[in-house]
């Protein structure tokens, strides 16, 4: 009876299912040329997959900035182009365990449309970390001008740190951005106004021309101590009157007739420029005209 030769492939499954169940190629149906030719088959093929050599990763190499971490923060971020203020700048420098690096020589730029431009001013150029990791500079803003009185926005200077090593083409700068605005026009703080004003005639019949003038009144600082120091009326903007018999009155100097006799009460508020109000108040007697 000729041998019946069965692909490599089922030959495999075969004497793997032979293998699992534990059984003899005896007790099997199959012709012992057969089974000899699967067990040198399956054989060839477990010596070949188990002659493979292991394989194991490359060693770790590359440049040692990978495990270095900078951290570049500006506060505040937004200063004014007055000359005088400033944004406290800390560089944060950490190794790839999260630890601290002592002792890391940075250098620091001002950057300004991605050039390099002394736009205001550095405590310094050049630090290095202290033992927590940690680099502290003072950047100051630099004075303004007329040409600088509009915010489009689009006035940032950037400080860009890098670390000091041996291939500053290749180094990457870590950057902090810090946005100037205009000074603009700073006033002290509004003081209310010193309101004072004459009546005159003070004792007026029905019908006289009272003349009621509020020329002494100023203008006054924040915290003033005496009227002294309430010197000028050029901020001083309305002038609001109450006559007291139900009719008004604007302006620093006005006139009203009573026509009956009685005694009112008259009541001037003034506002200056910063919108801060006062008002004083004064009672006159309108006496009866005689009768002629």
């Amino acid at each position: 009876m000729p041998r019946t030769r069965r692909p490599v492939r089922a030959c495999a499954e075969e004497d793997e299912m032979l293998l699992r169940t534990g059984m003899h190629n005896a007790q099997r149906s199959w012709p012992v040329g057969w089974w000899a030719t699967c067990s040198f088959v399956s054989s060839a093929m477990l010596s070949i997959s188990c002659g493979l050599d292991a394989t194991s990763p490359p060693p770790v190499t590359g440049p040692a900035e990978l495990g270095l971490a900078l951290r570049v923060t500006a506060s505040p971020d937004v200063l004014p182009r007055d000359g005088v203020s400033t944004a406290r700048v800390m560089v944060e420098a950490r190794n790839a365990r999260n630890r601290p690096i002592a002792g890391l020589g940075l250098r620091a730029e001002m950057v300004v449309d991605g050039v390099i431009a002394d736009v205001g001013q550095l405590s310094s150029k050049m630090a290095a970390t202290d033992p927590d990791g940690r680099a502290h500079l003072t950047y100051t803003a630099p004075p303004g001008s007329e040409a600088d009185d509009v915010d489009d926005g689009k006035d940032i200077v950037t400080i860009s740190v890098m670390p000091i090593g041996d291939d500053y083409a290749n180094a990457v700068g870590r950057v902090a951005h810090i946005r100037l605005v205009p000074p603009g026009v700073v006033r002290p703080p509004a003081g209310t106004p010193h309101v004072e004003f004459t009546v005159s005639p003070t004792t007026p019949e029905e019908g006289d021309l009272v003349q009621l003038d509020a020329s002494a009144s100023r203008d006054c600082p924040a915290d003033p101590t005496s009227p002294a120091d309430c010197t000028s009326a050029a901020s001083l903007e309305t002038f609001d009157w109450l006559f007291g018999d139900g009719a008004s009155g604007t302006g620093p100097r006005v006139t009203h007739h009573y026509a009956k006799a009685g005694g009112y009460v008259i009541t001037l508020t003034i506002t200056n420029d910063r919108g801060r109000s006062a008002s004083a108040t004064q009672t006159i007697e309108v006496q009866k005209a005689e009768e002629g």
